[in-house]
């Protein structure tokens, strides 16, 4: 995501993961869209249904400070007219926002997306910025804080497990340190389903808790403490 003179440039794979945070209920209107925020070398954009919040930053290359909301059909109908190696441009005329242009991978422009009325709305009260920015801002760097990173598409599949299960939620048992398993849970009318995700390496990971893995990195003898293996009634 960039913004420039231009407008407020993004890729097919970043408004899919707005969206995907995005409330999807038209009665609410203050979550229905997403938040963007233009600072002198910043732009933010924000999404939230008031369970999940996501938050992206970007450069800003035009400086031009300014902050819109712009309703999620609009934003919809850009992404259906993009494919995977094309990008759209919100072309913001101060505080509105009628038109988005999709441009192909060689930059040529293939595509508007017009709206008779304007689907920005300056004035739109979003959740309160300094809860936001306390709410999604990591850890420092110099705090000592145990981080795990899962490979996102093995965290994904979560989602089945748990319609599997029947259920909408999964309990998490995160490790005592940085490169143990962690162990996924929940429990179906009949069956109960646990599932472990091994950790990757990564530039957080290493400077929290070390790594209890021997030097061979074989996980298969390790066995958390409290994990949720333990016991039959576990």
């Amino acid at each position: 995501m960039i913004k420039t003179e231009d407008g407020i440039k993004l890729t097919k794979d970043e408004l899919t993961a707005l969206l995907a945070f995005a409330s999807d209920d038209p009665s609410r209107q203050k979550l229905y869209g997403v938040h963007f925020i233009a600072t002198k070398s910043k732009v933010k954009a924000r999404a939230t249904n008031g369970h999940i919040a996501l938050d992206a930053v970007g450069p800003n290359e035009s400086e031009n400070p300014n902050e819109w909301f712009v309703h999620r059909d609009f934003l919809k109908r850009a992404h259906k007219a993009l494919d995977n190696k094309s990008s759209v441009t919100l072309k913001f005329s101060g505080a509105s926002l009628y038109d988005a242009v999709v441009h192909n991978d060689d930059g040529v422009e293939v595509y508007t997306v017009s709206s008779p009325e304007d689907v920005a709305n300056s004035q739109m009260t979003f959740p309160d910025p300094r809860e936001w920015n306390k709410l999604l801002k990591p850890p420092p760097k110099t705090e000592s804080v145990n981080c795990v990173t899962l490979n996102a598409e093995y965290l994904g599949l979560m989602s089945k497990v748990s319609r599997a299960a029947g259920v909408y939620g999964i309990d998490c048992y995160p490790p005592p340190s940085t490169m143990e398993r962690v162990v996924f849970r929940c429990e179906g009318d009949l069956t109960s389903w646990i599932a472990v995700v091994m950790p990757m390496r990564s530039e957080a990971s290493e400077r929290s808790t070390p790594s209890v893995a021997d030097a061979s990195g074989n996980w298969n003898d390790v066995e958390p403490e409290g994990s949720a293996l333990e016991g039959e009634d576990a």
